[in-house]
């Protein structure tokens, strides 16, 4: 089973390096998961999530330990922008034609 942070407003992507196996994920197992993704601020000591507070967060993990598939499973975890930007650009995979919000405000002008 994979996690997958994906940014709500443009789809970005950061798919961490490491899986788990389905039965033994848990709310702990993941955030050492994604406490292995490198940030933006080194100074940063911790990055922030607010999908992993909600109750939808705990009903996805529930419904993983329960599933059957062998393969293809994934927690994706929704983010914002500026959420998805707290991790180091290096990890994050863009989509096709991608345009940063900064380059597209400038075309417009």
């Amino acid at each position: 089973m994979s996690v997958v942070l994906q940014c709500v407003e443009d789809e970005r992507l950061i798919k961490p390096l490491m899986v788990v196996r389905r039965k033994d994920i848990t709310r702990a197992e993941l955030q050492g998961i994604l406490g292995t993704i490198k940030l933006a601020d080194p100074k940063q000591s911790r990055y922030s999530l607010s999908h992993i507070n909600t109750k939808k967060f705990w009903e996805d993990i529930e419904k993983l330990q329960a599933s059957d598939k062998e393969k293809g499973d994934a927690l994706v975890i929704p983010c914002t922008v500026q959420e998805i930007e707290q991790f180091d650009q290096s990890v994050i995979i863009l989509p096709d034609g991608f345009v940063p919000a900064e380059e597209s405000k400038q075309g417009k002008t």
